[in-house]
């Protein structure tokens, strides 16, 4: 019970408000923040500046005050902000582009575009060029102008086309640069070898593939990009034939971790929806990220989710966890109004990003490529590949492979065991069966 309720002088009020929320020293820190971001944002005529009046808003809007006089205090957003008061210099895209780029640079451009002072724009994709001038600055020229050439004519061309259609998210930008990177990293091992990329041979190439894992579909864009413009010979990165999928998750162990995340009150509910929608649709989290609040609807007796073309409607337990999340705050201080992300991350105005909601789902003991694949399997086995293709949006394609694959008897297996015998009988010594 607080002071004022029990009818007693409190010392921890507010000497402006009589508040006694947020206690900071003899005032509360809505109080604190009100009079200093008005001072911040003023200019010499001690008025608010017209274009940072919604900044103004938006940090008076905050559900912890405290948070934002930290942040204040310890970036240099306040000074960026006190200079465009003051009438130093223009709060544009272009004036922080010219600027070194930190994490709180970051943040703040993402705060004025959620506060509306600065455009929407895509903000992942202007960060590239940025990045890749850093990446080749130590770099010898050669190896520079070839990387250089391979970005601006191939990947960003390409993801600006995207970006004319669909906003660009982080996961997307992620990828680019590990394509740039891996381009750098093949010409950077080739020069310690004494070789450059004209000289490049299969042998070479298998040899890197196996010093660099997990660098085979980069290595193999690059490669395609520069053997069509004759700037290595005919190297190829050969893939092996997709099988059936390497990793699956026990029966047992999957229905028991969507009895965990069902009932575990104590596991974030963020995490509890990511986690069955995974394991009972089989959705990559690339794709769970990016999920909307227009994707779920709530009219009508249940809860019908947009995977795709075709909304699917939620199981009664997950339907109270669906409408718990969409109730619940944003984790950034500044909430972008109206709410957009259903998993809104830390950053404003943006979704959570596939590497923190992958890592603290596998903390939880939830193999994401496991689960996926082994819901996608369920599913195929029991519906027609084109209605999977359209609840969850595979391509037909993958959804017939998923279907055959799900499908398959034991009559195959004996098939696919009698031509192994066969093949294996018809390179024996004198046609003798093998041991």
């Amino acid at each position: 019970m607080c002071a004022a309720c029990a009818g007693e002088p409190s010392p921890f009020a507010c000497r402006q408000c009589g508040s006694e929320e947020h206690h900071y020293g003899s005032r509360c820190a809505v109080c604190v923040l009100a009079e200093r971001a008005t001072t911040l944002l003023s200019g010499p005529d001690g008025h608010v500046v017209p274009q940072l009046q919604p900044a103004l808003r938006a940090l008076l809007a905050v559900e912890r005050p405290k948070s934002t006089l930290f942040w204040l205090q310890t970036s240099d957003a306040a000074v960026i902000l006190r200079d465009r008061a003051l009438g130093r210099i223009p709060v544009t895209h272009q004036v922080l582009d010219a600027l070194p780029r930190t994490h709180r640079r970051d943040h703040l451009r993402d705060f004025l575009i959620v506060a509306g002072v600065l455009p929407e724009r895509p903000v992942p994709f202007d960060r590239l060029a940025p990045w890749l001038e850093r990446l080749l600055a130590d770099r010898p020229v050669d190896q520079a102008r070839i990387v250089r050439a391979y970005a601006v004519r191939h990947v960003l061309r390409r993801i600006r086309a995207r970006a004319a259609h669909t906003p660009i998210t982080v996961s997307q930008a992620q990828r680019a640069r590990g394509c740039l990177r891996r381009a750098a990293d093949l010409l950077a091992w080739l020069d310690a070898r004494g070789q450059d990329l004209a000289g490049l041979r299969q042998a070479d190439l298998e040899q890197w593939l196996i010093e660099t894992p997990n660098s085979r579909n980069h290595t193999q864009l690059f490669l395609s990009w520069a053997r069509a413009r004759r700037l290595t010979g005919d190297v190829r990165v050969y893939r092996p034939p997709e099988g059936e999928p390497a990793q699956m998750m026990d029966h047992d162990r999957r229905w028991a971790l969507v009895n965990d995340l069902l009932h575990q009150q104590q596991i974030a509910v963020e995490l509890r929806v990511a986690g069955l929608f995974e394991l009972l649709f089989g959705r990559p989290l690339t794709r769970i990220v990016q999920l909307t609040v227009d994707d779920v609807c709530l009219d009508g007796p249940g809860v019908r989710v947009g995977f795709a073309h075709d909304a699917i409607v939620l199981p009664d337990p997950l339907t109270d966890l669906v409408r718990e999340l969409i109730g619940r705050r944003e984790q950034s201080s500044f909430s972008a109004e109206p709410r957009k992300w259903l998993f809104p991350g830390g950053a404003p105005g943006r979704h959570l990003t596939t590497s923190t909601l992958g890592s603290r789902l596998r903390a939880l003991g939830l193999p994401t490529r496991a689960a996926r694949n082994t819901a996608l399997m369920q599913l195929a086995a029991h519906m027609p590949s084109p209605i999977l293709a359209g609840m969850i949006g595979l391509t037909p394609k993958r959804a017939a492979a998923c279907g055959d694959l799900a499908k398959r008897d034991w009559a195959a297996y004996t098939v696919h065991r009698d031509d192994r015998r066969r093949t294996v009988r018809s390179h024996s010594p004198r046609g003798l069966p093998p041991e």
